[in-house]
């Protein structure tokens, strides 16, 4: 198959500074980063803090009759949001990447004050290549839909993102689908019934909680060619699906795609949302050619005793510069997490 027919190849790159000098000429510095649309790390409100749904229902049902009548509310986020992006920049500059890849990115979302995220950071960090990949447009708090554009040129939304020092040859971008509506039941609201038919139903409301309809958020693919100064390299991003039959078939097409995409190497990292362990078994239906050379990840879930390894890294052609790193930031409940690489030496 072609690669139009696999990616919706997009517009030229946009510029809006000039690129620095590379770090270090010996290997790559990639970070990838779960936003969750700048939260800071003890929360936005009081709606974050409340004991259950109903509660926070009617908190955040306050907060939103009062905004309405008070624009005092959406200045202090933006307040915030700016001051915490800054913050989060500061950290991340020292570091130096040469690819930033994010996750959770708001553009002109409420709930964030309305800032640009992506735009922000890449400014911050004087990484001039960037773009936006779209999951939907409009507000997330109320009915949002599928963009107008992937890039998000004109109408707010919310998605992934992808920063670059170096210039990219072209930009791709591919939905990878989202998981139907379903049932989630709370910790165990038939354990009632072992002890009788109206003892169950009795005991149901109490046994339930937490049970609701969840609904899926369409996943995307963001990938480019970067013109590094080490080669060539299909780089691409991704968020996937909680539910874990889903980000399996996800994380597959997303690695074909980008496999197919490359000239000379690819990587993808992001966060899989699956556990480092199950990443073999989830791409062994894959043709043998097709298996990542490269699979590195680090606990970095949550953010303030990390256990889990969502935020991964694989690879075709790139080896790791010593171990990966978990960095905690002044926002997201997930650590950033920092992967060195260079390109595997060939036998002479």
């Amino acid at each position: 198959m072609s690669r139009n027919k696999r990616f919706r190849k997009s517009a030229p790159p946009r510029r809006y500074a000039t690129p620095q000098t590379l770090p270090n000429p010996d290997f790559l510095r990639v970070i990838t980063c779960n936003l969750q649309w700048g939260t800071p790390a003890e929360g936005w409100t009081d709606v974050q803090k409340a004991n259950s749904r109903a509660e926070a229902f009617i908190r955040g049902l306050g907060e939103r009759c009062r905004s309405l009548f008070k624009s005092g509310s959406v200045n202090t986020r933006t307040q915030l949001t700016e001051e915490n992006l800054k913050q989060t920049a500061q950290v991340l500059q020292q570091l130096k990447p040469d690819i930033l890849a994010l996750q959770e990115v708001d553009k002109g979302q409420r709930r964030s004050g309305y800032v640009r995220q992506a735009r922000v950071l890449a400014e911050a960090l004087r990484l001039p290549y960037w773009r936006i990949g779209a999951s939907y447009a409009g507000q997330s708090q109320v009915l949002h839909r599928r963009p107008l554009d992937s890039e998000l040129k004109a109408e707010s939304g919310y998605g992934i993102a992808l920063l670059s020092r170096w210039p990219a040859k072209s930009w791709h971008f591919k939905r990878l689908g989202r998981v139907r509506a379903r049932i989630v039941w709370g910790s165990d609201p038939w354990k009632g019934f072992s002890h009788g038919f109206l003892e169950g139903l009795r005991d149901l409301p109490a046994a339930a909680k937490g049970t609701g309809v969840r609904f899926g958020q369409m996943r995307v693919l963001l990938a480019a060619r970067l013109a590094t100064p080490l080669g060539t390299v299909a780089l691409g991003t991704t968020h996937l699906e909680i539910h874990r039959p889903t980000a399996a078939s996800q994380l597959r097409r997303a690695w074909r795609s980008l496999y197919h995409l490359r000239s000379e190497s690819c990587l993808l990292v992001g966060d899989f949302n699956l556990r480092d362990y199950q990443i073999d078994k989830v791409l062994q239906p894959l043709p043998t050619e097709q298996h990542p050379e490269l699979h590195a990840a680090i606990p970095s879930y949550p953010a303030d005793k990390p256990w889990i390894a969502l935020d991964q890294l694989l690879g075709n052609g790139w080896e790791l510069v010593g171990e990966p790193q978990a960095l905690r930031l002044p926002i997201s409940d997930h650590r950033a997490v920092i992967y060195d690489i260079r390109p595997v030496k060939t036998a002479q």
